[in-house]
């Protein structure tokens, strides 16, 4: 792994109070997805001082196990990305960003995910049942050429699913496409439940439920491009026998969803 880029935005220490008191575990996370990642395993074994950007330094490191002081929180995001980019570029480093789904901001950031994907291209490096972790390759040219891409790709197969958004199986990948969206339908949070043909492939805690509990948000794999959304979801390389999906408001309910089995 090359060297990290340092992240050259306000310290993720200065937010540290604030959230400090609340670092205890919260709810659903699983801290042992992460702490046992490879990727972030040769992130934490590498020369520091490390400078990741982050939504959240605190749960950032708690999920992780490297110290806080290593994160940045990105506000003011479009000159300090764009700077940090090109640094990163001409020194051959890798640059990386972890998103934790849920967690807002500290108060007078305003910057989420779909503000990255705007300036800089993120390469997914690992997807975890709380968030992601990125890698950031270059600036944003081309970004919504590959989504589109991916768009036509998906267009050529069968959906698996047709409801407010399509979605299609290619590949151990599901694409959720919804052709005429607005901001507002990429809001809700997507359940993925996947049901593996031998229970034994399930994580140890998810064996009482009967199946892998793999829920996202929009904005860790998707963009919103000439009126359509697109996100998509790794499935996990075990058998499987069948998958339910679809979004859901917390205390609300679910806005739609659907059901398939496989043919792998």
């Amino acid at each position: 792994m090359a060297a990290l880029s340092v992240w050259l935005l306000p310290q993720g220490t200065l937010y540290a109070d604030q959230f400090r008191l609340r670092l205890a575990q919260p709810e659903g996370i699983d801290r042992r997805s992460w702490t046992s990642s490879e990727s972030i395993e040769a992130v934490r074994a590498n020369a520091n001082p490390i400078r990741i950007g982050t939504n959240n330094a605190i749960i950032a490191a708690y999920l992780s196990g490297i110290p806080d002081p290593y994160f940045y929180i990105p506000c003011s995001m479009p000159n300090h990305v764009q700077a940090w980019v090109a640094q990163a570029r001409e020194r051959g480093e890798d640059a990386y960003f972890i998103w934790i789904d849920g967690i807002s901001y500290p108060r007078g950031c305003d910057t989420d995910l779909a503000d990255v994907r705007s300036i800089a291209h993120l390469e997914t490096v690992d997807r975890f049942p709380n968030g992601a972790m990125f890698r950031v390759t270059e600036d944003a040219a081309g970004r919504m050429d590959a989504y589109r891409s991916t768009y036509e790709d998906a267009a050529s197969d069968e959906p698996v699913i047709r409801s407010e958004f399509t979605v299609r199986l290619r590949d151990g990948v599901l694409t959720y496409i919804r052709e005429s969206c607005g901001p507002a339908d990429a809001q809700a949070k997507f359940f993925l439940h996947v049901i593996p043909v031998n229970e034994s492939d399930l994580p140890y805690d998810r064996r009482r439920y009967g199946f892998d509990n793999r829920d996202f948000v929009f904005d860790t794999h998707g963009a919103r491009f000439d009126g359509k959304c697109l996100t998509t979801a790794v499935l996990p390389d075990y058998p499987i026998a069948h998958i339910r999906t679809g979004q859901f408001v917390r205390g609300e309910g679910r806005l739609w969803e659907g059901e398939f089995r496989p043919s792998r």
